[in-house]
């Protein structure tokens, strides 16, 4: 749905399974895809305009859910 609302220069996924990655790799719905929890994103502050986190946060323990919410507002630029 990004994609087609946004036109985004770079769409990464990320999801835990491996199995699912690769599936969805064969599809070409991101640009790439990267294996990881998400309460451990492997991204550096600043990295995307844009973070979503659908149907992922109800999964997950309260303190692991509170530190993927951190985590995606720090890997988020934040306009000027």
């Amino acid at each position: 749905m990004i994609r087609v609302l946004k036109s985004p220069r770079l769409l990464v996924g990320c999801d835990v399974s491996m199995s699912y990655l690769r599936t969805i790799k064969k599809h070409f719905i991101y640009d790439d895809v990267v294996c990881c929890d998400a309460a451990h994103l492997p991204f550096r502050e600043n990295a995307f305009e844009v973070t979503l986190a659908s149907q992922v946060i109800e999964h997950l323990p309260c303190e692991k859910g509170l530190k993927m919410l951190s985590d995606l507002t720090s890997s988020r630029r934040v306009p000027s």
